[in-house]
């Protein structure tokens, strides 16, 4: 209850997330378990996904939808059974479904046409998480019962018979963005007659729009955090990372302006469900965790070498944070088809948001984000489960393509919930992001004008830092020491690692679609996924992508892409730290080894969540 008390004053009506417990056992194949209590919807509104509550085995889930009502909520469905058993979520009821959608809440049902998860197999202690839509579009209210059955792996289930209730399998799919739209009209405060009743033993809740709630924020202006569900909220305490309340006071969790940078992390799905509903406080062990990620607010900078001229001197950049997915710069850019840079106003001393928290794609629509999370680490793990964890080996020797692949797959059910999945974006971190984590560190915001530490450890582990003009290493100043946090972006742990020395990292930068030796497709990647450029010197560059306006600061490696050499590599390798290598780095091997697209033992890479 005490979450939940945080979240009824919030924007929209929140109400339910309903647990399923399956079987008792699995002979029992024709044994269903639905929901109990009742719902009703007297208007439009949205039932909020993250709340979660426990019924008994054995009931029902009734609801009660007034005409032209949405109805929306989440689905947990858990096996608690010895073995695997198949399930099928369904709906039951006595009214006319004319002008009636009961379905799985999809991204896009032009491309899901049909429910993924409401049917199955699911593994003993496992669980699956499903958002459901009822939207009754009549001019009827409508009573309908929402109900799980299963049985044996392979077995059939026919409804009305063999003792299974009467009732239809939900196939059908609802578009994401339908919910959202629907319930922007809201409820009137104070009409009980559009929220939502909830009954549980002898209690009656009643969830309905009572105001809202302005969170504290941070002074510096940088906006709350935006995660996907599933995703879990942390701060590191001085010994361990533990839960932290993404509603509570901001500097609980991040503090911007004292170079204290928001961190989460997405857990097994094993254990999801229960990081996710736990107290804060609660540690979060590292052997649950599968990847760690900063959030760099959407920020604006002030534009210091609009002409790329050579030979400039490191200097503070000056950075001002935007609300919500604000444009409040003057400068404004356009990419050509080949990747050319056509900007306006673009001036020193002019302001100009920062192009990483703008997603455009082929047709020129954009998305606007609030920030943007970045992998806290390279990449660990394999091609089929990558990881972000700090000390173990990077991810290394695969082409640029399986780099591609590989940063999608963290916007799936292994890292978050389905629901999540619908919320967020994966990919390779492109060349224009690096930038936009580059040019925070050097702000007030980071590091500043202090050199950004190294990662020299010579076996590529993630997180190793000591001072840029340390030498390689065999061993390792981890992260959470005070040494290894030179290399934080933040001189601190709550900062982003590995973004100087360690493993010379590629990004999505290329030079006029030149495949290479990448084995990738580049006409098969969508264009907000990939930096494309049209010439072969820092003439080229893109402002805010930390390549002409910033070369050679620090005397970092400085070499553009070309024909022979097509894709940006960032940050160095930890044998030139103490010379070439650094955040502003740019190129390929300085030893003259330049590669045309093949990722070597030296190469890794980093991945970069969007939140819709």
């Amino acid at each position: 209850m005490k979450e939940l008390k945080k979240r009824i004053p919030l924007k929209y009506i929140y109400v339910l997330s309903a647990i399923i417990a399956i079987l008792l056992s699995v002979g029992l194949y024709y044994t269903y378990a639905m929901f109990t209590a009742n719902v009703s919807s007297g208007n439009i509104v949205n039932m909020d996904t993250t709340i979660t509550y426990k019924f008994d085995i054995n009931g029902t889930q009734n609801f009660h939808i007034g005409k032209n009502s949405v109805a929306s909520f989440n689905v947990l469905v858990t096996n608690t059974t010895s073995g695997t058993i198949y399930y099928e979520i369904y709906y039951s009821t006595n009214n006319d479904l004319t002008d009636v959608i009961i379905g799985e809440v999809v991204e896009d049902k032009t491309i899901t046409t049909e429910a993924l998860n409401t049917s199955g197999n699911i593994d003993k202690d496992n669980r699956k998480t499903i958002p459901l839509v009822i939207a009754n579009n009549s001019n009827n209210d409508i009573d309908v019962v929402i109900g799980i059955v299963s049985g044996f792996v392979g077995n059939t289930i026919t409804y009305g018979s063999n003792n299974y209730p009467n009732g239809t399998k939900i196939t059908n799919t609802y578009n994401n963005s339908d919910i959202t739209n629907a319930c922007e009209s809201g409820t009137s405060v104070g009409d009980t007659s559009n929220c939502i009743e909830k009954y549980e033993e002898d209690t009656k809740y009643i969830y309905c729009l009572s105001g809202t709630e302005t969170l504290e924020g941070d002074p510096s202006g940088a906006n709350r955090p935006v995660l996907a569900e599933g995703m879990i909220p942390i701060t590191y305490d001085g010994n361990k990372w533990v839960k932290v309340d993404k509603y509570g006071t901001y500097n609980n969790w991040y503090d911007y302006g004292n170079q204290k940078w928001a961190n989460a992390v997405m857990v097994t799905s094993a254990t999801r469900d229960t990081y996710m509903n736990a107290d804060v406080g609660t540690t979060i062990p590292e052997n649950d965790i599968l990847a760690y990620f900063v959030w760099i607010p959407r920020y604006k900078y002030k534009l210091f070498n609009a002409t790329y001229a050579s030979g400039t001197s490191a200097q503070l950049i000056d950075v001002t944070f935007e609300n919500g997915t604000s444009t409040t710069g003057t400068v404004t850019c356009t990419y050509n088809t080949n990747g050319s840079e056509s900007c306006q106003n673009k001036a020193n001393g002019n302001w100009y948001t920062h192009p990483a928290f703008t997603m455009i794609n082929a047709s020129g629509n954009k998305t606007e984000l609030k920030g943007i999370w970045v992998a806290k680490f390279e990449v660990s793990g394999s091609t089929t489960a990558p990881r972000v964890k700090p000390g173990v080996s990077s991810l290394r020797s695969i082409t640029v393509a399986n780099m591609y692949s590989a940063g999608k797959l963290f916007r799936s059910t292994d890292y978050i919930t389905s629901n999540g999945i619908n919320q967020s974006d994966s990919h390779m971190m492109k060349n224009i992001e690096w930038g936009a984590v580059a040019y925070l560190k050097q702000s007030n915001y980071g590091l500043g004008i202090i050199e950004i530490g190294a990662n020299n450890n010579y076996n590529y582990r993630t997180g190793c830092g000591i001072a840029k003009s340390g030498m390689g290493s065999t061993s390792c100043n981890t992260y959470n020491t005070s040494t290894g946090m030179l290399a934080s972006t933040t001189g601190n742990i709550t900062g982003v690692y590995d973004m100087s020395g360690g493993a010379y990292e590629y990004v999505m930068g290329n030079y006029n679609k030149t495949t290479g030796s990448s084995g990738l497709t580049i006409s098969g990647v969508p264009a907000e996924y990939i930096d494309i450029y049209s010439g072969t010197s820092v003439s080229a560059s893109h402002l805010g992508d930390a390549t002409g306006e910033t070369a050679g600061w620090y005397s970092d490696y400085a070499d553009f892409v070309n024909s022979s050499n097509p894709w940006f590599t960032r940050g160095g390798n930890f044998y030139d730290t103490m010379s070439y290598g650094g955040i502003f780095s740019f190129g390929f091997p300085i030893n003259g080894e330049y590669s045309t697209g093949i990722s070597k033992e030296t190469h890794s890479f980093r991945t970069v969540l969007s939140i819709k």
